[in-house]
């Protein structure tokens, strides 16, 4: 028999749910259960309902970016213990002076791949206020899984990648637009789209919800286009130009959104070498005049070696070398980098020169 008040308990720890603070889930307790609860919530070491660990958030709703179950709730969630943070928003070193004042962009131990599986692990890497890093390595080695993952069109496999000092897993796109732009190798393909239209959506992240342009919006526009010298193709259909002009364009539309990073996947590939110049001198003066980050992958060997002020070098799912284009242009290490088996790479002309003739002479030159 029990008494009315272990009666009344029991009722009403029926309407009880897990979640609640009472951290009663299955039959009522006696009074020793009871004073030993109460004993746990007065710990000012032990969570509210006396758990030592937090229980899954939502395993059912997994979030975007964001692991699942008790491992979300640790990284990501809003609880805390009365003697402290739970977790810590950033590594200890960036709650402090640690960083270098200029990082704009910075990542701690990330893997990046698909589908849960790394490609490439341990990618070490800062973008500067004011430099330029180029990304060079073999075809298929994970360049543009790197930069993908850096603008977070990726989850990373692990690690994580900061902006600014905050985690991007925290930060809302809107915000991410307003401080980071891309240019890939992927082709949009806008229907019924000028390219002034094109280069305007860079201004979206500054406009509400309409997508209407003010008149400030309409002169960062006019001045995008000239800087980049597409002012001619402004009425132009933008699936009515060539790639090397569509390249362009997209270039205007990512200095439309007034960015602190600029990150570009092999963005010369499509122009001329008259282009790739003056491609590569706008970045240049966008990085004198703007203090802009630019990170971007090249096949061009003598580009990199030109206008890079670190170059960082991805091979066999690694970082193999990072570092300024002198230490990285040095030797034989670009035909190790590349594995190159006919011909060379003269680090010292920046040029490649193919392999010689087998074969005796029977031809002389004689000049004088």
């Amino acid at each position: 028999p029990h008494s009315p008040q272990q009666h009344s308990l029991r009722l009403r720890h029926r309407l009880c749910r897990p979640h609640l603070l009472c951290g009663h889930c299955g039959a009522p307790p006696d009074e020793d259960a009871l004073q030993e609860r109460q004993a746990h919530f007065h710990d000012p070491g032990m969570l509210p309902w006396g758990r030592g660990v937090l229980p899954p958030v939502r395993p059912h709703r997994p979030l975007p970016l964001r692991p699942y179950g008790p491992e979300h709730q640790l990284r990501y969630g809003d609880f805390r213990r009365t003697g402290g943070g739970l977790h810590a928003a950033l590594p200890a070193e960036e709650e402090g002076g640690g960083l270098m004042e200029n990082a704009i962009l910075r990542t701690q131990g990330l893997d990046v791949g698909y589908n849960g599986q790394a490609v490439i692990s341990g990618v070490e890497l800062t973008a500067e206020a004011g430099r330029i890093l180029v990304l060079i390595g073999p075809n298929g080695a994970g360049k543009s899984t790197i930069l993908k993952t850096v603008i977070r069109q990726l989850p990373p496999v692990a690690g994580g990648v900061f902006l600014a000092g905050q985690d991007m897993a925290r930060l809302r796109a809107k915000d991410i637009a307003k401080e980071v732009s891309a240019v890939l190798t992927g082709r949009p393909s806008p229907e019924l789209m000028t390219c002034e239209d094109v280069v305007s959506t860079g201004r979206y992240p500054y406009t509400g919800r309409l997508g209407i342009l003010s008149a400030h919006d309409r002169e960062v526009v006019r001045s995008s286009m000239e800087l980049v010298r597409v002012t001619e193709l402004a009425d132009r259909d933008f699936d009515r130009i060539s790639d090397g002009q569509r390249q362009r364009v997209l270039l205007a539309r990512a200095i439309c959104q007034e960015p602190k990073l600029l990150v570009m996947d092999e963005p010369t590939s499509f122009l001329d070498i008259r282009h790739k110049l003056d491609f590569l001198y706008l970045l240049r003066q966008l990085v004198q005049e703007r203090e802009l980050a630019i990170v971007l992958s090249l096949h061009e060997l003598d580009l990199a070696q030109r206008f890079a002020d670190t170059v960082l070098c991805v091979k066999a799912g690694q970082v193999d070398r990072i570092g300024p284009p002198e230490e990285i242009f040095r030797g034989d290490y670009i035909d190790r980098l590349y594995e190159v088996e006919h011909g060379r790479y003269d680090a010292l002309l920046g040029c490649v020169e193919t392999e010689a003739l087998a074969g005796t002479p029977e031809v002389f030159v004689i000049g004088g």
